[in-house]
């Protein structure tokens, strides 16, 4: 991962090769298992570096210094992701103490970013962030949301859970749009249609799943 996370080593297409490369040294290990989860890494590749390449290219003009600023722009960024930290904390703490805290250091920070770069120019990065923020999928979210997806099937089917059974749930999901989302362009599309960017692709999962199955029956 921190690979990818960092493309400004090179070019997309040179992230994808060290990736691939990456995947051929874990097919030289004699485990059926194994290579199957490579098989699949393998295919998510190009969407996964396209994904981070996208956030890139909004990433590097903020952090682009300032003509005439004396001030480290990428410093001003660092406090900015500070506050928007204690103000996201402040809304999900459950003791209250803790949101008191949080509260507290987000209004400090604020309130020194201001003293420096003014009120206008503080709202207009704090905004700027919190979108960007909108746009990229934190991991710890992704797995909180697929947990509490899957818990009713998991329930339901208690003792009766197979691998075909968590691959039919896992294809539902995946291809079930979302019927609401704090970010307004995830509504109505699943994750399958977000992440392949294939927005236009209107099928249901029982269309998918048929048309695969007739495929490789062909």
């Amino acid at each position: 991962m921190p690979i990818l996370m960092n493309m400004a080593i090179g070019s997309l297409l040179q992230a994808q090769q060290i990736l691939q490369t990456v995947c051929q040294l874990f097919r030289e290990i004699p485990d059926k298992q194994l290579q199957k989860s490579v098989d699949f890494f393998e295919k998510q590749i190009p969407a996964a570096t396209q994904y981070i390449a996208d956030i890139e290219t909004e990433v590097v003009p903020l952090v682009t210094p300032e003509t005439g600023c004396d001030l480290n722009i990428a410093f001003l960024w660092q406090v900015v992701a500070c506050i928007c930290k204690h103000q996201h904390n402040a809304r999900c703490c459950k003791p209250y103490a803790h949101q008191v805290y949080h509260q507290q250091q987000a209004e400090q920070w604020k309130t020194m970013l201001i003293q420096q770069i003014g009120a206008e120019r503080t709202q207009t990065m704090l905004q700027k962030l919190q979108l960007l923020l909108t746009k990229a999928n934190r991991s710890s979210s992704m797995i909180e949301t697929t947990n509490s997806r899957l818990k009713p099937y998991l329930k339901a089917g208690r003792g009766q859970i197979s691998q075909e059974r968590l691959n039919i749930i896992r294809h539902f999901l995946n291809h079930s749009p979302y019927e609401r989302s704090r970010v307004d362009d995830r509504k109505g599309f699943s994750p399958y249609q977000l992440f392949y960017q294939k927005k236009d692709d209107k099928r249901n999962w029982q269309t998918i799943i048929s048309q695969e199955f007739l495929n490789k029956s062909a």
